[in-house]
């Protein structure tokens, strides 16, 4: 099953899947809006207290040009701050 919807800006996804266990219990991604926001959570993160679980960069597993940077928090829970961008113009 997967559900999701994108509103003003907002994203928001359910995904649930019995193929495979989930990585942690909660997963939830926050939309920026440039590769310098990416990189400014995850610097404030780790400073915070939260565990590397992805260091900044690109995601193609994901899309083409899908940015982002994933930490677990003191409960362990997988935080993850993305931006999708849109590809080249060629």
């Amino acid at each position: 099953m997967f559900w999701a919807f994108d509103v003003g800006g907002s994203l928001f996804e359910i995904q649930h899947t019995d193929d495979k266990p989930p990585l942690t219990r909660l997963h939830v991604a926050f939309r920026v809006r440039s590769r310098a926001e990416v990189e400014a959570f995850y610097r404030a993160a780790l400073e915070a207290g939260a565990r590397d679980n992805g260091a900044p960069g690109l995601r193609p597993e994901y899309e083409e040009n899908y940015y982002a940077c994933f930490v677990l928090d003191p409960d362990g829970y997988n935080i993850e701050a993305m931006l999708n961008e849109p590809a080249p113009q060629g």
